[in-house]
């Protein structure tokens, strides 16, 4: 996918959530409600501030109370000892509205309990919302003086009506009024801390009234504004009057009482007993009075338990304002922005080619999915709630890059196979001419002329046998008579090959403790057969420590196997163990042996001998027990009659030789290789073409198995750049793609020979010549080479004529004007027809003899000139100034 596609459907996905966002469909709001309580519990409970305390009144304290509605002498009882207490304030959670005439006693007792206690807060309730607010001039005097006058600025203010308030002598006597709506019933999200009743009036809600209490603001210091509302110097963010609730808990979180719990301890406490809720903490203390019953509904659905108490909200949204602990939701135009971000990088992520499809389609789309709900809930802590939508965005995102890629997969497959089935139809029309001019020639009796036939017939061959190469190029390979793969501690070898003998040494001497001597080329896995020996010996769970003594300085090399003393020479400023002491128990691995000078020999042959070595500038006599394995590229034997290598050295390390053959003889192996090296390097997806195998079987290997794996790590990271999980001979170096007698890439000859010529007028008939193509075979190779590098260039006429000319101004002049022809000749057919469809079509019949893997690059064009989002004007509208 490219960057500008991903672009675009990372912001149509984004524009479309936004529209959903904004549309408030009841679903996804559902959906939203639940993933606003998912945060809560991803975040986690917290602590209620401990100056809220909540006494509840059950169904059992119903029943032992007399049944409901209480008795108004118990409301007034518990005001009473709650104001003994010493509390702050004494919050009724409880509509207590008409007075009762059979019980006018226990109605006064009530208002003479709340008018003494001077500081009993009570709650009212709002029947119905609407557009306008209530008229307030047939209110109640007492009523109005608990009313907040503000401005009538804002229209979006919750505006309520038929407000039920406690009876006017009650009302009269208490400290404080607040209403007790919160809206939604299944959860409630947000509670209005002020409702529009009449002009510039607004009745604060409960918790916002002992809030104000709590900060010891008056009243008529309550400020409200447009996005907050102020008590004194503290600022409460609100949208509309709206705050969010910050629940930190379930009813765990709440310091809660029981009703009857709390009169059995107070009785127990003035009796000198022992009570079981300790009445010293009540004091000073916000105690809110409320139902906590299932039979009258008083219970709601809270992020951490669906049954919660409706009086929990209230202590809730003042917990929020009083532990300051405020939620501010993202709007839509900022997750819109947040949704673009996280589309464009999950496409992105998808789309990398140069990545394994588990990592682009499950774990890297997974763990930017699950990073993403991190970073929302981290941002949630810090008071910032992301709605769902960013990460419907981030699912949408994921299935919509999926099925980009399924798809451009599945294009590109069946374009192989159209251009498969092409080079098919091709090769078997050139067999045809090739039997027909052998009769020709059979025929002929005219020197000159039967020259000319063989001369044809040649070319002919030619043809076959280059678009034999690219059918080949296009085919995955297969072996047909596969032999038994063999994978032997990392070493990877087909049965019977000639490291079967290798391994079967490996097999007998590794029990043992001899020395081993390892022979071969560069790059045949010496080091590997070594750590075989290693890891099948009694020495397996010791060190194995590889020493590649040529690569070491002469100078450093004995101080590094044997360690040096304190002082030895200049810097040695303490004592170092060497590689020997560090390997002790296990076995050390001396490659590339034969080019260590004789003074280092001679330690080696010793310690052989005996076990026993002196580190560098010391007298001390060590001994560790050690397994020796040389290796070297070298001709050993000759080094020895040369004088290059000790000869006691030798037969010291010769006991058991294995020498391991070099690639080039063990060519059989090479398809288990490659598929060893594909699936190391995550690309086990990948396939290497016929072609390609072919290559592999015919190159001569110097640098050996090395050698191949770096050719496979170079052909994955080029396949995958052009979007293809096949490996084709483009992608090899071309000294290995030279060994396949197809050669490299027909389009790549093409264009090479184009670019030498300069694109010269006679530079299409030179490289048919050349190629031993016919010329219309050239022009057409030319056309589709120059459409596809126009789509890659964006249709940008200029970038594409340099990239054609590889940058070279002169040339690039000539190859545009070679690429104006095609694009005037091509629009005359565009015009020619009506639909899209008939574009399709007439392309296929008229550029037949065009391969079949241009075609899709003249469709992009024709249908962009057919919808007018190109014209021959905009193509050419810039100067020609490269």
């Amino acid at each position: 996918m490219k960057n500008k596609h991903g672009l675009i459907i990372g912001f149509l996905i984004s524009f479309l959530v936004l529209t959903l966002e904004i549309a408030k469909i009841p679903y996804l709001e559902n959906l939203n409600s639940f993933f606003n309580q998912l945060k809560f519990k991803l975040r986690g409970q917290q602590q209620v501030d401990t100056s809220l305390v909540f006494l509840y009144i059950d169904d059992t304290a119903i029943h032992s109370l007399g049944g409901y509605p209480l008795k108004r002498s118990y409301y007034a009882l518990l005001i009473e000892l709650l104001t003994e207490l010493d509390v702050k304030a004494i919050a009724f959670d409880i509509l207590l509205l008409d007075k009762n005439p059979d019980y006018p006693e226990r109605d006064n007792l009530l208002v003479l309990t709340t008018e003494k206690s001077k500081r009993v807060y009570l709650g009212g309730s709002f029947t119905s919302f609407g557009k306008s607010a209530e008229d307030t001039t047939q209110i109640s005097k007492n009523l109005k003086k608990f009313l907040i006058t503000g401005n009538d600025k804002n229209s979006n203010f919750l505006k309520g009506s038929n407000f039920l308030a406690p009876f006017d002598e009650l009302l009269q006597s208490c400290a404080g009024l607040g209403h007790l709506n919160y809206i939604q019933r299944d959860f409630p999200e947000e509670i209005p801390l002020i409702v529009q009743f009449g002009k510039n009036q607004y009745l604060p809600s409960l918790s916002l009234e002992l809030a104000r209490v709590y900060y010891e603001i008056p009243r008529d210091s309550v400020k409200i504004f447009e996005d907050k509302i102020q008590l004194g110097r503290i600022e409460i963010p609100t949208k509309n009057g709206k705050i969010l609730i910050n629940y930190s808990g379930g009813t765990g979180a709440l310091k809660m009482y029981s009703v009857l719990d709390f009169i059995k301890s107070y009785d127990a406490f003035k009796s000198g007993l022992e009570p079981e809720i300790n009445m010293g903490e009540f004091k000073n203390k916000i105690v809110f009075v409320g139902f906590l019953s299932d039979v009258l509904g008083q219970t709601v659905k809270s992020p951490f338990q669906d049954k919660f108490p409706a009086t929990g909200v209230h202590i809730m949204s003042l917990n929020t304002i009083i532990q300051k602990k405020f939620i501010t939701k993202t709007g839509p135009i900022l997750n819109f922005v947040l949704s673009f971000v996280l589309s464009v990088l999950i496409l992105h992520l998808i789309s990398l080619r140069n990545l394994s499809n588990v990592l682009r389609f499950g774990i890297f789309p997974a763990l930017t999915f699950l990073l993403s709900l991190a970073l929302i809930t981290f941002l949630f802590t810090l008071g910032i709630s992301i709605s769902i939508y960013p990460v419907l965005t981030a699912l949408l995102s994921i299935f919509l890059g999926m099925v980009y890629v399924f798809e451009s997969e599945r294009r590109k497959m069946i374009e192989l196979e159209n251009e498969k089935k092409r080079i098919e139809d091709m090769i078997k029309e050139k067999e045809m001419k090739i039997i027909e001019l052998q009769r020709e020639i059979e025929n002929l009796k005219v020197a000159d002329e039967k020259t000319v036939a063989l001369s044809n017939l040649e070319k002919t061959y030619d043809e076959i046998k280059e678009l034999t190469s690219k059918f080949e190029d296009l085919s995955e390979f297969s072996e047909v008579e596969k032999a038994e793969k063999v994978e032997f501690e990392g070493i990877v070898y087909s049965k019977g090959s000639k490291m079967e003998k290798v391994i079967s040494t490996v097999k007998k001497v590794a029990p043992s403790d001899v020395p081993v001597l390892i022979t071969g080329e560069n790059g045949v896995g010496k080091e590997l057969i070594a750590m075989a020996i290693h890891k099948l010996s009694p020495r397996k769970d010791k060190k194995f420590i590889a020493i590649n003594c040529s690569a070491i300085p002469e100078t450093l090399l004995e101080s590094e196997l044997f360690g040096y003393e304190k002082g030895a020479f200049t810097g040695a400023t303490q004592q170092k163990k060497g590689l020997f002491e560090i390997a002790d128990g296990g076995t050390i691995f001396l490659d590339e042996i034969a080019e260590t000078p004789e003074s280092f020999q001679a330690k080696i042959l010793r310690f052989i001998q005996s076990g026993e070595f002196n580190r560098v500038g010391g007298t001390e006599i060590l001994k560790v027990d050690l397994r020796i394995i040389a290796a070297t590229n070298r001709d050993i034997e000759k080094a020895v009659k040369e004088g290059k290598f000790r000869e006691d050295l030798y037969y010291r390390l010769n006991v058991v030789r294995i020498h391991v053959p070099p690639l080039r003889e063990r060519k059989e192996d090479i398809p288990f290789l490659v598929e060893h090296f594909l699936k190391k390097f995550k690309s086990s997806d990948m396939k290497a073409s016929h072609a390609v195998m072919n290559a592999f079987l015919n190159y001569e290997w110097p640098g050996n198995v090395r050698q191949l794996e770096n050719a496979i790590k170079r052909a994955i990271i080029f396949a995958k750049s052009s979007g293809r999980n096949l490996i084709q001979l483009k992608d090899l170096p071309e000294e290995i793609a030279k060994s396949v007698k197809g050669k490299i890439d027909i389009e790549e000859k093409i264009l090479n020979l184009l670019r030498e010529k300069k694109f010269s007028h006679s530079a299409i008939s030179e490289t048919a010549n050349e190629l031993g193509l016919n010329r219309g075979t050239i022009s057409e190779y030319l056309r589709g080479i120059c459409f596809k590098n126009l789509y890659e260039c964006e249709f940008d006429l200029i970038k594409t004529s340099m990239k054609l000319a590889e940058n070279d101004v002169e040339a690039a002049e000539k190859a545009k004007k070679k690429l104006i022809e095609y694009i005037q000749n091509f629009i005359e057919i565009i015009n020619q027809c009506k639909s899209e469809n008939e574009i399709k079509s007439i392309i296929k019949l008229k550029y037949k003899n065009l391969p079949a893997r241009y075609h899709f690059y003249l469709e992009e064009f024709a249908l962009k000139f057919h919808r007018g989002e190109l014209t021959l004007e905009n193509l050419n509208q810039n100067d020609w100034n490269p």
